[in-house]
């Protein structure tokens, strides 16, 4: 697992990456990470998906978007991590 601080430079960025490892909060939406970031929509959007190995996206109870930093989620055990394992498992079991 790659820690975001060894990956990025930019300023801007790392005001998102801050905001997502608040430890406040396990996942953040994207009115959070605007606000916290300084960033308007389009970019934090843009830097969202520019590294997906070090965010991930999940949805909310009311399925709304949100996201948190994989090192985060893969470092605290749970259930959500157990039925995204047995998904992908039984995923990759079938289509093969």
């Amino acid at each position: 697992m790659t820690d975001w601080r060894s990956v990025i430079r930019d300023p801007r960025e790392i005001r998102l990456f801050e905001a997502l490892e608040d430890t406040q909060f396990e996942w953040r939406t994207l009115d959070a990470l605007k606000r916290e970031s300084g960033l308007p929509e389009a970019e934090v959007i843009k830097v969202i998906t520019r590294y997906p190995e070090l965010i991930r996206q999940g949805k909310s109870i009311s399925g709304e978007s949100i996201w948190t930093l994989q090192e985060r989620y893969w470092k605290r055990p749970g259930l959500t991590q157990f039925l995204d394992f047995m998904s992908n498992t039984s995923t990759s079991i079938t289509r093969s």
